[in-house]
């Protein structure tokens, strides 16, 4: 006749995840299935206390985890806890990470034991970050490709300053050659012709931001000042090209933000509305930022020919284009983008007549 204790037992040894029964407040271990050895390694545990059997987790805060809930009577869930074990000797130590709970065993309300169980999810967490990986450096392509796209209006855009720095310094040139009579003159020049260089260093301070390849940073931070920033990137030759940009930028939207990412988020919608106006005759694109129901809005109205019929449930779908050129990408970046900042983008009718594109981002307290 099989047992209640040995049925148990048989129960534990084929649980898919890994289990482990500690007595005493020193943590005697008195049983534990496969996939608790499959995590630790094959070595002899059983009947030694905790310290004894896995003493690499020293100091990584475990021991103390397992002691507080034996003697507090709760029980501990942890998600994704980095433990570093020596499961192949004389290799050193492997860094596995496990979803794991210290379940209190109670006799008569005092507590005799701990009951650890959970799953080795290391496979998991380095398949997790292996996609955030790829996600970064997708974003970071899209946001190279966007600069790329701007190469000629930004050339254009720099040669202005850096010209006009050119026919001052020339100026101030030939006023020195007059002597002391044309100092005044010189000075004058001198300082424009500064303005105009500083006028190209911002435009380039900008650009090395939007294509630097850094970790996502995210930080306190006024949403007004980062779409202001980005429009003023976004926008350099519009005006030539007939199109007309309208801010109306709250202050104080404060959210906690990677800044890059966002302005990548604006610049993608700026140059999709850009996109939206080409045919147009009026060609206006207009932006707000403000506070709503304890959200950051970012709104971009265009003139444009607005989104077709049966298209809003895809347009954020990689891949997916209504342009002649383009890869379908942009959009589908910045949902990615939004989303990671908990937020929310959508497509709708704009009040100017074409598309408004709508982003809500959390409000930081």
């Amino acid at each position: 006749m099989v047992t209640e204790q040995a049925l148990i037992r048989d129960l534990f040894q084929q649980a898919p995840g890994f289990m482990a029964m500690a007595l005493g407040p020193n943590h005697v271990i008195e049983f534990a299935n496969d996939a608790y050895f499959s995590l630790i390694g094959d070595r002899d545990v059983l009947g030694k206390p905790l310290r004894e059997a896995l003493p690499e987790l020293e100091g990584q805060g475990i021991f103390e985890l397992i002691d507080q809930a034996f003697a507090s009577g709760k029980p501990f869930v942890g998600r994704e806890v980095p433990v570093m074990l020596a499961r192949e000797l004389p290799k050193g130590l492997e860094a596995r990470y496990v979803d794991m709970v210290f379940q209190p065993i109670k006799r008569d309300g005092v507590v005799v034991g701990i009951l650890t169980e959970g799953y080795d999810v290391s496979e998991q967490k380095k398949a997790k970050e292996e996609l955030l990986a790829l996600q970064s450096e997708l974003i970071h392509v899209s946001r190279v490709g966007a600069m790329s796209a701007m190469a000629a209006t930004l050339a254009h855009e720099l040669n202005q300053p850096l010209t006009a720095a050119k026919a001052y310094i020339a100026g101030a040139r030939r006023c020195l050659e007059q002597g002391s009579d044309g100092l005044a003159e010189a000075k004058k020049a001198l300082v424009e012709a500064g303005s105009a260089t500083t006028r190209a260093g911002e435009i380039i301070k900008r650009l090395r931001r939007m294509v630097s390849r850094g970790e996502p940073e995210v930080e306190f931070a006024d949403l007004g000042p980062i779409v202001r920033e980005a429009v003023s990137l976004a926008s350099l030759g519009l005006a030539d090209e007939g199109v007309r940009t309208s801010v109306d930028i709250a202050d104080d939207v404060p959210v906690h933000v990677d800044k890059v990412q966002i302005q990548q988020v604006v610049v993608n919608l700026l140059r999709n509305a850009v996109a939206a106006t080409a045919s147009c005759s009026r060609r206006e694109i207009g932006i707000t930022v403000c506070r709503l129901r304890g959200f950051a809005v970012l709104e971009v109205d265009d003139t444009g020919t607005g989104i077709e019929p049966g298209t809003v449930d895809q347009i954020f779908t990689p891949l997916f284009t209504t342009k002649d050129r383009g890869l379908g990408v942009g959009l589908a970046i910045s949902r990615t983008i939004v989303e990671a900042h908990r937020g929310k983008i959508w497509a709708s009718e704009s009040p100017l007549g074409g598309a408004r594109f709508n982003v809500r981002l959390p409000l930081a307290s």
